[in-house]
């Protein structure tokens, strides 16, 4: 199975690119006991082991098709999406760590939040729906 794995898969000095199928959002997709799998994910566990809960892998190299296991890190969510190379008031929101009323922008504590500058803390939300129910 490997074999078949590593066929997709174009090593140079560098990256390691994916040349199979590839998803919407730029990741390979491998093909996989009649599901599949993120092509990354899968050379990480072939090459290392299990991916431990509430981690997931972070490109050092920003290539997403690549599945060079010396090109990944295993980080948080939260800190893999701080590390995320994005621009302008967008990135500035992302590497906050609290809101300006001074509460800890955490997971359980996030609004938004799938696009990292997109994002707002709950509870300045509820005290801010509060005061404009009682301003009505």
């Amino acid at each position: 199975m490997s074999d078949r794995f590593w066929s997709k898969v174009d090593k140079s000095d560098e990256c390691w690119l994916w040349t199979g199928c590839v998803t919407r959002n730029g990741y390979g997709r491998y093909p996989l006991n009649g599901s599949s799998v993120l092509a990354h994910r899968h050379a990480y566990e072939m090459a290392v082991g299990p991916i431990p809960r509430g981690l997931t892998i972070d490109h050092l190299c920003r290539t997403k098709r690549c599945v060079r296991v010396e090109h990944m890190e295993l980080v948080t969510l939260a800190e893999n999406i701080r590390r995320r190379p994005i621009a302008g008031v967008a990135a500035e929101n992302a590497r906050k760590t609290h809101c300006p009323r001074g509460h800890a922008l955490t997971p359980g504590n996030l609004r938004g939040g799938q696009r990292p500058g997109n994002r707002s803390c709950k509870k300045c939300c509820a005290i801010n729906a509060m005061r404009r129910k009682h301003a009505a």
